[in-house]
């Protein structure tokens, strides 16, 4: 191979055809690349030079290829859909320094830096114009990262075999990753102003935003994560923040390290059969959450052990956890225990002031703790319990599972289960379609379905929605508590228990979903009652029976909400029909 020196003084110098660089070359002015480049030895682009490569170039990286980029100049490689460009090594290459920024668009990236050795095929630190990253794919390589002070976008990316991508930046840049497919690597952002990430699938892989802006400025939503290997711990982690409209499966304790408001996810260990392929190995799933987390309105299913857990009483201090659907359904090994517990929070210390209200706790046991605590719990009220899949851990029968202690009350107070809707507490003598539309739904998509596209994010949660809304007669419907009334997903004053809210037509006194001459007999009884309730006839949630009710009721009069429909209708088209109140 020749040597080719680039000390040039033109202002851009053109490399076309096929062209071998040998040896430690210097790029000290702006220059293109086309054709086939093949780089071996440490090629660096200094100070102001911007090194832009062409639609369809191909660049090899062979022996001991790198490039280091040293000052403030620009890496553009915007490939199209039909000439993509191509970054080849075979397990080495690698894009190190510092420089102004990076555009990569329609790239192909394969063989680069070591899937084995997590070497980072990408270690470059973008200064004001930040990186750029879209329709890219990166496969058998090693981790990419950038450190700057810029904003970062990852878009449209399809990432695998490690190909791991950490985006850092100061508190000047944001960051933003959506529409991404990452399978068995990592995605991960740090520091940044803002952080949106949105609209991603992720296989055996984590999210993970650790270190991030205030919780405002933190956006995870609408991301399937789906961790299948017996390996990786957590799919979300580190994330303090806005957490909505997930679904999380999978991972030994599936969310981690997590704070903020967290809602209208789906988080779901492992189903039973997988569970008896890897072993009793899962255990709580919302995890070492942070100091006032709220976490509503999520369907958390399958946890063989607790299902949130802390580890101090530093952490989960003042959470809310309300209108949640727990269910144990999928619990499998010797250890699986169908207690709701918190555990690890010590037994002294400042109080934890944990509250608990309007959550359906299915086939689950009582609130347990590791220890006996104290000052754990403000309050606990107006949750649903039905179906404990076992006796085994009741309250006295284990030192290790004891209910947990509310400091100055006793169980059955108000605020400590007084209102609490309890049925059969043995599987055995509970039926859990009388509750919801199908407690065992199991997901219908695969996961490559999903990295397809055949299916999204939206779609799924459409599904496990629909199957654990209330049926008519529910136990569910309108036990919540009343201080709940302003909840935005609620309507009519209605607070239902669980993570879905059954929509009823104004009207509907009896709660039938359909509005008939025995609703206007109770509108009747009541008319003129104060201190009313929606089941007396006040429709328009003013505390009184009223002419108005009677408008409203005369307006629904005859019509109808289905109930649930099959989940096989939904799975082929019903999903157009779906309409949840959020």
């Amino acid at each position: 191979m020749n040597k080719l020196s680039l000390f040039v003084a033109v202002l851009t110098v053109a490399v076309a055809a096929t062209v071998a660089m040998a040896g430690n070359l210097t790029i000290s002015t702006n220059t293109v690349w086309s054709g086939t480049v093949t780089v071996d030895g440490t090629v660096t682009v200094n100070s102001n030079a911007n090194l832009t490569i062409q639609p369809g170039t191909i660049v090899n990286f062979v022996g001991a290829g790198t490039m280091s980029f040293n000052g403030a100049g620009t890496l553009s490689a915007l490939g199209t859909p039909s000439s993509p460009i191509q970054f080849n090594g075979s397990q080495c290459g690698t894009l190190t320094g510092n420089l102004k920024g990076i555009a990569l668009s329609n790239c192909v990236v394969s063989g680069m830096g070591s899937v084995a050795a997590k070497t980072l095929w990408m270690n470059l630190n973008p200064l004001s114009a930040g990186v750029s990253m879209s329709n890219c794919t990166v496969s058998n390589s090693g981790p990419m990262q950038t450190n700057g002070v810029g904003a970062a976008s990852v878009t449209n990316c399809d990432l695998r075999d490690m190909a791991t991508i950490y985006i850092m930046t100061s508190s000047s840049g944001s960051v933003t990753c959506s529409n991404n497919k990452i399978q068995g690597g990592q995605l991960r952002a740090h520091s940044a102003s803002s952080t949106e990430v949105g609209n991603n699938v992720i296989i055996n892989g984590t999210i993970w935003c650790d270190g991030a802006a205030p919780v405002n400025n933190v956006l995870v939503h609408d991301n399937y994560i789906h961790d299948t290997s017996a390996t990786a711990q957590y799919g979300l982690q580190s994330v303090v923040g806005q957490i909505y409209n997930n679904v999380i499966r999978g991972g030994t304790w599936t969310t981690g390290f997590c704070g903020g408001h967290m809602y209208n996810n789906v988080i779901e260990s492992l189903t039973k059969a997988e569970g008896v392929t890897r072993g009793d190995s899962t255990h709580e799933q919302v995890n070492d959450c942070a100091d006032g987390i709220v976490v509503e309105r999520n369907i958390i299913l399958n946890p063989s052990m607790g299902a949130f857990m802390t580890a101090s009483t530093y952490l989960a201090k003042n959470a809310v956890i309300r209108n949640n659907t727990f269910d144990m359904r999928g619990v499998v090994g010797t250890n699986s225990s169908g207690v709701m517990y918190f555990n690890h929070l010590a037994p002294t210390g400042p109080a934890a002031n944990i509250n608990v209200r309007n959550n359906l706790f299915l086939r689950t046991g009582r609130i347990g703790a590791e220890t006996d605590i104290t000052n754990t719990l403000a309050y606990s009220d107006y949750n649903c319990w039905a179906g404990r899949n076992t006796d085994q851990y009741a309250t006295g029968t284990s030192a290790r599972f004891v209910s947990i202690s509310m400091t100055g009350k006793a169980e059955g107070d108000d605020g400590f289960g007084m209102h609490d809707v309890t049925l059969p507490t043995l599987a055995a003598g509970f039926n859990p379609a009388s509750l919801v539309a199908n407690a065992d739904f199991v997901d219908p998509y695969a996961d490559a379905d999903m990295l397809a596209g055949t299916h999204t994010t939206a779609q799924l949660l459409a599904l496990y929605q629909q199957a654990f809304t209330p049926v008519a007669g529910s136990a569910l419907i309108n036990a919540g508590s009343p201080a709940d009334a302003s909840d935005p997903a609620v309507a009519y004053g209605q607070v239902d228990i669980g993570a879905i809210e059954v929509a009823l037509l104004p009207g509907d006194a009896n709660m039938d979903r359909k509005v008939t001459f025995a609703d206007y007999v109770i509108l009747e009884r009541n008319f003129g009652a104060t201190n009313a309730t929606w089941a007396m006839g006040d429709f328009n949630g003013d505390g009184k029976v009223t002419f108005a009710d009677y408008i409203m009721l005369e307006t629904s009069f005859g019509k109808s909400v289905p109930e649930p429909m099959t989940l096989s209708l939904l799975a082929v088209g019903g999903l157009a029909m779906l309409k949840r109140r959020s």
